[in-house]
């Protein structure tokens, strides 16, 4: 085993070797016997990473070995003929090489068993969630403030920087889950938009802002995208009709409901994401949503949402909902939630989504013209659920 991700969720250990990814270098061998108990795993590491562990490693029976002797053990499997399995499409060719014809393709079954997460891992996620938008909202709070002010000195970087530090006040945090996008007015059209100290924009309430931004924590890991405007001046028409056709796709994601015995997946339910703007002619050029890991990187495989997923959804996966539109330019809208795959409550043998991302949308940039009853309802519900699970981490704010 290769993938360091696979290697942290086999063992139950995390890292801090790759920015914003919590891993360690690392390889894993499995040596399966003729019984449960006789089999074992060797971990390749630093040794000094795991000093400290000792006796949890031994009561799981992992051995350690140093990192750089995975290259000496696999050439004395391939000069004895000992036959490997190798996950081809993640072993790296170095590897790959030492084994010659004692490699065997073989499937990653971890990584299909850790996507779908435990009832532990799913209840971290839903707390880790509900902590992280308690940080999203203050600082939101705190823009729509400091905005007013002529004199100001928020720029996308300092901006950014504040809600890294907001995050810090939230139990079990440990750190962003990658780069935060911070971004204003034209910028906001970049897909993938890193500021920087110096050449960042300055903040204002004239112009949409696009905050993409995401938290590791002890229990989970969250990734959340929110739209505004501050109020500064109106938007424009357009703006707000793209920014609610949006939230629909966001919204009728959310609330399919599919059998559980289909093999129905993200491939199936891209287009839901995306028929709200399609009926204008409007389209965004990402996929629609991909995996997240609890408390691991904040991108998970094999499955996800866009054209070209076909791994089925099963319950505890938790996946992110993030349709957008962006006017090269101008503007960039995108509105994102985790959401994980449980039973229906109702339903037996159907699944359903459930919203774990709890932070409210953009009301000054919603053209109710374009809801219908329903959906009107399903967001009053949806601020209802904020306000309640919020309010409490927000008392003394």
């Amino acid at each position: 085993m290769t993938t360091l991700d696979d290697i942290c969720w086999i063992t139950n250990l995390r890292g801090t070797d790759i920015d914003y990814n919590p891993v360690f270098f690392s390889y894993a061998l499995f040596y399966p016997k003729k019984s449960v108990d006789e089999s074992r795993l060797t971990v390749f590491v630093n040794e000094t990473k795991v000093a400290a562990i000792g006796d949890y490693l031994a009561s799981h029976k992992i051995e350690v070995r140093p990192y750089e002797a995975i290259s000496e053990e696999l050439t004395q499997f391939a000069n004895s003929g000992v036959k490997v399995g190798v996950h081809t499409e993640t072993c790296n060719a170095e590897l790959h090489r030492l084994l010659e014809d004692s490699a065997v393709k073989a499937d990653n079954t971890i990584k299909d068993s850790k996507c779908a997460k435990n009832a532990t891992e799913q209840k971290g996620m839903v707390a880790c969630n509900i902590r992280d938008c308690a940080a999203i909202m203050k600082y939101f709070a705190f823009l729509e403030e400091e905005l007013r002010k002529p004199d100001h000195t928020l720029d996308e970087f300092t901006g950014a920087r504040i809600l890294d530090e907001l995050r810090t006040h939230g139990q079990y945090h440990q750190g962003p889950s990658f780069d935060t996008i911070s971004s204003i007015g034209a910028n906001g059209a970049v897909i993938h938009y890193k500021p920087e100290e110096g050449t960042a924009l300055k903040l204002n309430n004239n112009e949409i802002y696009l905050l993409d931004s995401g938290g590791q924590y002890l229990d989970g890991t969250t990734d959340i995208t929110r739209t505004a405007h501050f109020g500064g001046s109106e938007p424009t028409p357009f703006q707000r009709e793209a920014y609610t056709r949006v939230l629909l796709g966001t919204l009728d994601l959310e609330r399919i409901v599919w059998p559980s015995d289909s093999t129905i997946s993200g491939g199936d339910m891209d287009i839901l994401a995306r028929k709200n703007l399609w009926e204008v002619g409007l389209d965004y050029k990402h996929g629609t949503g991909h995996g997240v890991g609890s408390y691991l990187n904040v991108h998970e495989g094999p499955y996800g949402i866009g054209r070209g997923y076909k791994f089925k959804f099963v319950e505890g996966m938790c996946v992110s909902d993030e349709p957008g539109f962006y006017k090269e330019g101008e503007f960039g809208i995108r509105i994102e939630n985790v959401i994980m795959c449980v039973n229906h409550p109702q339903h037996a043998g159907f699944y359903m989504w459930q919203n774990l991302t709890v932070a409210p949308y953009s009301r000054a940039l919603i053209d109710k013209d374009l809801l219908s009853p329903k959906d009107i309802r399903f967001l009053d519900g949806f601020h209802a659920k904020c306000l309640e699970q919020l309010s409490p981490l927000l008392q003394d704010d």
